[in-house]
């Protein structure tokens, strides 16, 4: 996906929702991962988060996978899995969890709960 340099967020949350749900795929057993980078104060959050007037990318994007699944009249069961983290000074945190302390990336690669 290339966009100009600056756009208003809410036309780089509709492009990139657009490019992550279209032809159908995310609901038909494949992922979608979206990682925002940058410094503390760069926009990373509303971008992902958005306002109540501004809905950000996560929110639109589950709500246009809803309403692919809504519409979906060939499949009778969808199962739907949503991770949000963040990694800060080296330590990964389960923002879904608050309650799971932090997460530690093992040496086998997969991530586990470190309370």
């Amino acid at each position: 996906m290339a966009l100009a340099l600056r756009v208003p967020t809410r036309v780089f949350v509709t492009e990139l929702v657009r490019s992550l749900t279209s032809g159908l795929w995310v609901v038909h057993g494949l992922n979608a991962t979206v990682f925002a980078y940058g410094s503390t104060g760069s926009g990373k959050t509303y971008t992902m988060v958005g306002t109540r007037s501004e809905p950000g990318l996560m929110v639109l994007s589950l709500n246009t996978v809803f309403d692919m699944i809504k519409s979906d009249k060939n499949s009778d069961y969808f199962e739907v899995t949503c991770s949000y983290l963040e990694v800060y000074n080296e330590v990964i945190y389960d923002l879904l969890e608050k309650s799971s302390g932090h997460l530690e990336l093992t040496s086998s690669g997969r991530i586990q709960s470190r309370e």
